[in-house]
């Protein structure tokens, strides 16, 4: 059984342990370093035996030697130390090799068996309801996610259940009311965590690597469209990318190379696949050679950032206004512009008809988080309700 699946076989493996030398069959090891490894919770060192090569270590087999799932364990970047010798063999004298290297478990010990995790967001499509056909729109923000880390993937289920759960309660109260016909959820960024490169010691907070991240979001994404699209005539569905998406810190490929875009765009070719975005009238919108998205929602202009764009949130209103000035993405229509990436929640008119929001966290904040100031933010999902250039009844759900 693989031991991500089984708590009890991870409490063993985090156990500190000094297993008996294999049988290489290679020249005894000179120096001072003594084969074996050491494990400290999800972290450890593993130094080999000494054997010829040509410096390339083969690290799945090496883990494998030791009794160590390759699939479990991985080096940790930048640690990687080298013992060379020269020694006899049968074919005269070769260079010997012995490598020492710290180590990591892929998945965290506090994580949690993802297939279990996406179980608790088995999608299930209800019949399309029939709303009241009211003028507005009911607007969801889901930002900032950051799945895999901060707490762990099932932390993030519970908190990802519970805000739906109001959300849901919230949408079918403004469809009662006879006040909205049309749903926006706008997944506004960094719905994964990344696994490296955003901030320091990111790899050792991540509980999924990134692949189980981006599942993860899949099925949220799907949970979320599933329960709240049939409340409604119709739905757009709009995702921006975030810089935990990208690959690294810096942009190496093209700017929509992001994995936030990703998620999103399977869940829009799936449910058009499985004609589920027909039949409950939903439109997927991604940017198009641009990182934000301007939607109409019942007559009001949003525009969606993710925010990292302004270098702290006292910038976001000047990066609006050269927006504006130059009329980039058309931003000098939006009524609204809705960023994520700083956490917490900011409402402020900065003109006639101009409002900046900033839509609160779901995720858990990073240590990182709260060395830069930021403290700790009440997580939630922004909602509200716009018509004709305005906006009212805004939530946190």
């Amino acid at each position: 059984m693989d031991p991500r699946h089984d708590l009890e076989a991870l409490g063993a493996l985090a156990a500190t342990e000094t297993p008996q030398t294999p049988a290489r069959g290679t020249p005894a090891t000179t120096g001072a370093w003594q084969p074996g490894y050491t494990l400290e919770g999800d972290t450890g060192e593993l130094t080999t035996t000494g054997e010829p090569g040509d410096g390339t270590p083969d690290w799945d087999h090496i883990f494998a030697q030791w009794n160590l799932d390759p699939n479990d364990w991985m080096v940790i970047d930048g640690t990687l130390r080298v013992n060379a010798w020269e020694g006899p063999s049968q074919d005269g004298p070769r260079v010997f090799r012995q490598y020492k290297a710290a180590i990591k478990r892929r998945v965290a010990a506090h994580g949690v068996p993802i297939d279990q995790t996406l179980e608790r967001l088995c999608v299930d499509w209800p019949a399309p309801s029939e709303p009241v056909d009211g003028s507005g729109a009911f607007v969801v923000c889901a930002a900032d996610w950051q799945v895999g880390g901060h707490g762990g993937a099932e932390a993030f289920v519970d908190r990802f259940h519970d805000s739906l759960a109001a959300v849901e309660a919230r949408a079918r109260w403004a469809v009662e009311q006879g006040w909205v016909h049309q749903l926006v959820v706008c997944f506004m960024g960094d719905q994964v965590e990344g696994v490296s490169g955003q901030y320091d010691s990111q790899r050792f907070e991540v509980c999924l690597d990134l692949r189980e991240q981006i599942r993860l979001v899949r099925h949220a994404e799907a949970k979320l469209l599933s329960t709240l699209a049939p409340l409604f005539v119709e739905t757009r569905a709009v995702a921006i990318p975030g810089n935990h998406g990208r690959r690294t810190r810096k942009v190496e490929t093209s700017f929509e190379d992001n994995s936030d875009l990703a998620a999103f765009e399977v869940v829009a070719e799936l449910l058009t696949a499985s004609g589920e975005a027909e039949r409950h009238s939903i439109e997927f919108v991604m940017p198009d050679e641009k990182l934000v998205a301007l939607v109409d929602a019942a007559g009001t202009l949003i525009l969606f950032a993710h925010g990292d764009q302004a270098r702290n949130p006292n910038a976001l209103e000047e990066w609006w206004r050269k927006c504006g000035f130059t009329k980039w993405g058309d931003s000098d229509c939006a009524h609204i512009a809705a960023f994520g990436h700083f956490h917490h929640l900011r409402v402020e008119e900065v003109a006639k008809d101009r409002t900046l929001m900033v839509a609160p966290t779901l995720g858990g904040d990073s240590r990182w988080f709260h060395e830069l100031g930021g403290g700790t933010s009440n997580p939630g999902t922004l909602t509200f309700v716009t018509a004709d250039g305005r906006w009212d009844h805004l939530k946190v759900c």
